[in-house]
């Protein structure tokens, strides 16, 4: 936003300013008092163009600073298809074997900073409960953040750390890719989400994901076609979403539906020609 304001204040014809989560009051660690006013001011400007990379980030934003959601406009993140497509057998299999996950495991893998927003612990809550149905269930996570310790003392003191326990914390990792090409099912119990590329890219490589209701993930996750889409906070839905899905033909059914729906709509491809044609047709009205 200042980047914006300068823009305007040197005359620049127009400008487009990317939101790329839930309004920055959600952030402690990222909010200013300023900043509401000054996206109340943008939004007011004939030469400002606003954009959200989901509906829900759109109408945070919008309710928040007074703005009209009609001002923005929705481009999804996209992401390159290619390189995040279903693992090779042999592919699937090295990644599982260089992580420890035997043939018979049922992998359920976390991706997400361990921050309040993200609730890490109910992630914990929902594994702990769904391997004790599933005793073939288990876990990865990979992140790091500020409920680090807290998250890990809560991991033992459920059992699901240690030489018995079902989960490992990997901490940050940069081989997500091959993380996920060793996994059956994704799950994230965030409280607020703007467009999460985890779901992205576990529903690229064919993977069914379990969610909360959070922001965009819900115009990521197709509840009961790709995965279940869970209220926040509960943990008995998001474990059965979980347990519905250790049945291999329901699992195998979504995963496939998760990969055309991505290719669909959250390609690369997509997002890029929706901002080509951002462009140009505020380049035809001029």
């Amino acid at each position: 936003v200042v980047g914006a304001v300068a823009g305007l204040l040197v005359g620049v014809p127009k400008i487009v300013v990317g939101t790329r989560n839930l309004n920055p009051s959600h952030f402690q660690n990222l909010y200013r008092p300023w900043l509401r006013a000054t996206y109340a001011a943008l939004s007011r400007s004939p030469r400002v163009i606003l954009t959200a990379n989901s509906s829900a980030g759109g109408a945070d934003y919008a309710a928040w600073c007074g703005a009209d959601l009609s001002q923005f406009r929705v481009i999804p993140n996209g992401l390159d298809t290619e390189r995040w497509a279903p693992p090779s057998p042999e592919e699937r299999a090295r990644a599982r074997a260089s992580l420890g996950v035997g043939e018979g495991d049922l992998l359920v893998v976390g991706v997400f900073r361990l921050a309040t927003e993200k609730r890490p612990l109910d992630f914990l809550e929902v594994l702990a409960r769904a391997h004790a149905e599933a005793p073939q269930l288990r876990a990865l996570h990979v992140g790091e953040g500020p409920l680090g310790e807290a998250f890990a003392e809560r991991a033992a003191e459920l059992g699901l750390t240690g030489d018995e326990g079902p989960l490992q914390i990997l901490g940050r990792r940069r081989d997500v890719e091959a993380i996920l090409a060793a996994a059956d099912l994704c799950l994230l119990c965030s409280e607020q989400e703007g467009c999460p590329n985890v779901l992205l890219e576990a529903h690229a490589r064919g993977v069914p994901a379990v969610t909360t209701a959070a922001g965009g993930a819900t115009e990521i996750v197709a509840d009961g076609e790709t995965g279940f889409v869970l209220p926040v906070g509960d943990i008995e839905g998001l474990s059965g979403g979980l347990l519905q899905l250790c049945v291999p033909e329901r699992r195998e059914r979504a995963g496939r539906a998760a990969r055309q729906r991505v290719c669909e709509l959250f390609s690369l491809e997509v997002m890029l020609k929706a901002y080509r044609e951002l462009y140009e047709e505020d380049l035809a009205k001029d």
